[in-house]
């Protein structure tokens, strides 16, 4: 068995990631597959524009669904890239909620699976999924 490379660690080992506060995600495609969007250039002097694929759509509803499914959670911004997206997700304090707030993982890891489920429920063209 050949060794893999080691991922750098980039998160803070002794940090809570479901403290109240902004973070920066990027998820990316399996193997780096362009299936979320295409980039066209535009002629002349027009900027290029980011077009979404029917995937990218999909994965694009998951991201505004989040706050439905945690109410302490909001998306402030996302960028959907032909390879990975962008989110700001912003976790705040869950005023009196019984349970706990999530995680940043928890909030990735929803994303992805819900996104997948799409892809398997036959609403996306391919079962290509996303990856941290």
């Amino acid at each position: 068995m050949t060794d893999l490379p080691r991922r750098k660690q980039i998160r803070l080992p002794e940090y809570s990631y479901s403290a109240p506060g902004a973070y920066f995600v990027t998820i990316c495609t399996q193997d780096r597959k362009c299936i979320l969007s295409h980039i066209a250039v535009g002629e002349g002097l027009a900027p290029p524009e980011t077009r979404v694929t029917v995937i990218g759509k999909c994965v694009e509803e998951q991201i505004h669904a989040l706050p439905q499914r945690y109410p302490s959670v909001t998306i402030d911004k996302h960028v959907i890239m032909p390879n990975h997206i962008h989110l700001i997700v912003t976790i705040c304090e869950d005023p009196g909620g019984a349970s706990p707030s999530p995680t940043l993982c928890d909030v990735a890891r929803v994303l992805k699976s819900l996104g997948l489920y799409l892809q398997l429920e036959g609403r996306c063209q391919t079962a290509a999924s996303l990856k941290v």
